[in-house]
Order: C-alpha cells, then structure tokens, then sequence
C-alpha cells in the first residue's frame, strides 16, 4: 500500500497510472479494515476521475 501511494505521489496528479495506484492503495486499506482512511485516499484520486471522460 505504501508503495502504490508512493507511485501516486511521484506522477502528476491527472496521470491515469496515479489514479490507479491510489485505487489500489484505498482498496488495500479498506482490506485491512482501515475504511475511514480508505475513503481518503479515494477523495485523493477523485480529481484524476472526474476529469477523465468516458466515452461508450
């Protein structure tokens, strides 16, 4: 976990690779039963998100 938020941090904060790696660190840290800071690591990544659009 520790590393994925390491590779978050080290890449601009629109990169779709951060906002992966902060989605596997809040789903690791709600694994270990830590949900409160789960869900501030996935407010961390929701600005990479909203700004993507999907396109179906």
């Amino acid at each position: 976990m520790v590393e994925a938020r390491a590779v978050a941090r080290s890449r601009p904060r629109d990169d779709e690779y951060a906002a992966a790696a902060l989605n596997i660190a809040a789903i690791a840290t709600g694994a270990q039963g830590r949900h409160a800071e789960a869900l501030a690591t996935y407010d961390e990544a929701l600005p990479a998100f909203s700004r993507r659009r999907v396109m179906w």
